[in-house]
């Protein structure tokens, strides 16, 4: 059987590279590198065992969580559900599937070295808010877009700039140009206003909108706009625009549903989805700006 390995820093002994293996990770680090560890970077395969002996802060002083070599598909469901730390945690470069609640009110900041990844439900949410999610600089497969707003909205794109895999903020937003594809789950639990879709908007796959919440002024009418502006109205996958919720959790008005003269008798044809919108209005929304 492979032996655990741990190398230290030159400096100080607060950085060790295990690899696990046959033994839990709780008998792989001394007493006194649990006190002081910093950095911790992870090869083979983690146990619910050893998900359990990180997320119960066993690790107090843990900083880095380096999982990009770990030989880790799937982050199981509630790994680091809860977890106090504030973390960056370093994704595995193979990962193909993140567990329902994996992330959800953890303290963590997420780097992402491989593809990105599909979720279960409530994966990266946190007191109404996701996780921060960054790229690794050699990452081949993403790319992170910012745009040059007053207040700077940011994205992780596929790395030809197609798919919008990710939104970190979703106030007065603008999709950059280009986006063919919302994929799965992009803006779910997210807090939403107004929304500027862009003409190349060819898809919107499952629950891409699902269980966001609706941002509200104080006269209770709802504050969000979705316009469209793409000829064809995009291609639905299931429960595109499910469980929308106003800021107080119970529901209420739904965006005002922008769309171009061009879809007229087109978009509830071709999917009834569109009828949760109880406002439609062809034309252009006043209240989102077009700056880029």
């Amino acid at each position: 059987a492979m032996l655990a390995v741990c190398f230290y820093t030159a400096e100080a002994q607060n950085e060790i590279t295990i690899h696990v293996n046959d033994r839990p990770l709780a008998e792989l680090i001394t007493a006194e590198q649990q006190k002081s560890l910093q950095t911790l970077n992870i090869t083979g395969k983690l146990t619910e065992e050893d998900y359990a002996f990180i997320r119960n802060n066993s690790l107090p002083q843990l900083k880095n969580l380096n999982l990009r070599d770990a030989d880790i598909d799937t982050i199981p469901v509630k790994a680091f559900y809860n977890y106090g730390k504030e973390c960056q945690i370093i994704l595995p470069e193979e990962l193909e599937y993140i567990g329902d609640s994996a992330f959800f009110e953890a303290d963590v900041n997420l780097v992402l070295a491989g593809r990105f990844p599909k979720r279960g439900v409530n994966t990266t949410s946190t007191n109404r808010n996701l996780l921060t999610i960054t790229l690794t600089e050699d990452n081949e497969y993403c790319k992170l877009h910012t745009t040059g707003m007053l207040y700077p909205k940011s994205y992780i794109l596929s790395s030809d700039g197609k798919i919008l895999y990710y939104s970190h903020d979703c106030i007065q937003e603008i999709i950059p140009e280009g986006v063919e594809i919302i994929a799965e789950k992009a803006y779910e639990g997210r807090v939403c206003s107004d929304i500027l879709f862009p003409k190349s908007l060819k898809e919107i796959e499952d629950y891409a909108f699902s269980y966001i919440y609706l941002n509200w002024v104080e006269d209770g009418r709802d504050n969000a706009d979705f316009e469209f502006s793409s000829e064809e109205p995009p291609i639905l996958g299931k429960e595109v625009f499910s469980h929308m919720r106003g800021l107080d959790g119970y529901g209420g008005g739904l965006p005002v549903l922008y769309i171009p003269e061009t879809w007229k008798e087109l978009y509830i044809e071709k999917d009834e989805q569109w009828k949760i919108f109880k406002k439609v209005i062809y034309g252009t929304a006043a209240a989102i700006s077009h700056t880029p």
